[in-house]
């Protein structure tokens, strides 16, 4: 804005001076009528004709420079200045008018989000993610219609979109984040990510407050991200009432560690063949005072969108070790306990010191500990998180892939990755169309993880078919509610320790 103010500033003296120039020309070519016949000075009529001429030419051109001088600054004051589309001051004075003037329409205020942008910069780097928002911003403006807008403010984007009923508008929301998830692919890059996007209805005619319905489409925005079945949400009158017990979640974790209300709860692994335990995965539960147990899925979606996911890491690793070190001193036969670590705290600069520091403070063998990172982490990770889980398995540490088969496996993945176990993820059993072709795929994945060396456990079993098929592909391990849910760590020594390791 200031450049332009100067550029405009140097133009206007460029342009008084030529003006001034012209009017010198002007008293040469008319010197003979300044100086008369004898010498004398001629009446100074022409003399004030070219300086008034000078002085007409230098309002005229500064007048207009001005103008272009503002058009440029309003430009720049209304514009997105990485996608170059309108940003969300002009998009809320457009909108407001839009709406407004067409009474007889129907209109939805979208904001869309790249779900974890921050950590697509931080392994991508700025230039890369600068790019594909650039992308993303061209494939939203080919499907904007006529009286539709775009706007772009913080790297989110929101749209105003025309709509008839309902159902169209939900098909053309999931079409377009279809398309938009595929700007990684267009801009030459390995990036993967999804999209979330919240949603609030308003009829044309009202005069609005544009900027309240972008609040409540980012408040939607944010409850779809803890939506399992869908990217996108709807404001409506319950949501802010959910938000705000959502935010009491978040703000109560610190109390809830200090106080002890998060507890570590253990999910036995058994040994398909003799139904022994071999291990188990710690699992978090918050006993919240006013409502209650809550699981995991209750409060780790909240964490991670949050950021605070690694004290809650953390916090897992502390308790498991501690409880390792008990067992231990009482002289208990332990096995390894798994913990999870989330992507976000993957990325961290001194992860694997974290780790590491818990271990010896606590006096244990980081053998007693397998640290499961999700598929989707490792997708997402690229080398440098290749490199952390090599530091990691040189800590002494054993790495376990999660969820394998949940999302977009790749059997490259494989290939590149430096692990100790692959946790198969039994949702494959759940395809009735054809069981048949899923346990083939099942048998698949034991053979490929077997000739890498990985030993491979079966999570989420549910039916003694499942168990028996398992056993027979020769699967070890399996853990899941057929054998045994997650149990708090008094029933858990009682089942792993004193009573017979078997499952009737």
């Amino acid at each position: 804005m200031f450049t332009s103010g100067r550029k405009t500033a140097i133009s206007v003296a460029w342009i008084s001076a030529a003006a001034t120039v012209i009017a010198l020309v002007v008293c040469v070519i008319n010197f003979e009528d300044f100086i008369g016949a004898g010498g004398q000075i001629a009446p100074a009529i022409n003399i004030i004709c070219a300086v008034v001429l000078t002085l007409i030419i230098s309002l005229w051109s500064s007048i207009w420079l001005s103008i272009e001088a503002f058009r440029e600054r309003r430009r720049i004051l209304d514009t997105d200045r990485l996608t170059g589309v309108s940003n969300q001051f002009k998009f809320t004075k457009d909108a407001a008018e839009i709406i407004k003037r067409n009474r007889d329409k129907l209109y939805a205020v979208l904001q869309m989000d790249i779900n974890g942008l921050r950590l697509i910069n931080d392994i991508y780097g700025y230039d890369e993610c600068d790019n594909l928002l650039k992308v993303i911003s061209k494939k939203c403006l080919m499907q904007i219609g006529e009286g539709e807008l775009l706007g772009a403010e913080d790297s989110r984007f929101i749209l105003l979109l025309e709509y008839k009923d309902k159902e169209s508008l939900v098909k053309r929301i999931e079409d377009l984040t279809m398309q938009l998830e595929t700007a990684g692919n267009d801009c030459g890059s390995a990036v993967r990510f999804d999209i979330n996007t919240g949603v609030c209805f308003v009829k044309g005619g009202e005069s609005v407050d544009v900027r309240l319905l972008i609040d409540r489409a980012h408040i939607a925005c944010d409850r779809s991200r803890n939506d399992i079945y869908r990217n996108w949400s709807c404001y409506d009158e319950n949501t802010r009432d959910r938000l705000v017990e959502e935010r009491n979640i978040v703000e109560g974790l610190n109390a809830a560690m200090d106080l002890h209300q998060l507890v570590v709860y253990y999910q036995p692994k058994f040994d398909t063949q003799t139904m022994e335990i071999v291990g188990a995965e710690a699992l978090s539960r918050w006993n919240h005072p006013s409502m209650g147990m809550l699981p995991p899925a209750k409060f780790i979606p909240l964490l991670e969108k949050d950021f605070r996911i690694s004290k809650l890491d953390l916090y897992v690793m502390e308790e498991v070790c501690k409880q390792i070190r008990k067992w231990l001193d009482d002289g208990r036969d332990v096995k390894p306990i798994s913990v999870n670590v989330s992507r976000t705290h993957l990325m961290e600069e001194n992860v694997v010191g974290q780790y590491c520091e818990i271990v010896e403070r606590t006096g244990i063998s980081p053998s007693y500990i397998e640290l499961e990172m999700t598929e989707t982490s490792v997708n997402l990770g690229g080398e440098r998180l290749r490199e952390i889980m090599s530091k990691m398995r040189e800590a002494g540490f054993r790495i376990s892939i999660d969820d394998f088969g949940n999302g977009m496996s790749s059997l490259n993945m494989l290939a590149d990755i430096n692990a100790d176990i692959l946790k198969m993820d039994c949702g494959f059993f759940r395809n009735k169309s054809d069981v048949e072709r899923s346990k083939r795929v099942i048998l698949l994945i034991i053979e490929l993880a077997k000739s890498m060396n990985m030993e491979v456990v079966a999570e989420g079993v549910e039916t003694k078919e499942q168990c028996e098929f398992l056993c027979d592909a020769g699967c070890a391990t399996a853990q899941g509610t057929y054998y045994s849910a997650a149990i708090d760590p008094i029933d858990f020594e009682k089942l792993a320790f004193e009573e017979a390791q078997s499952v009737r």
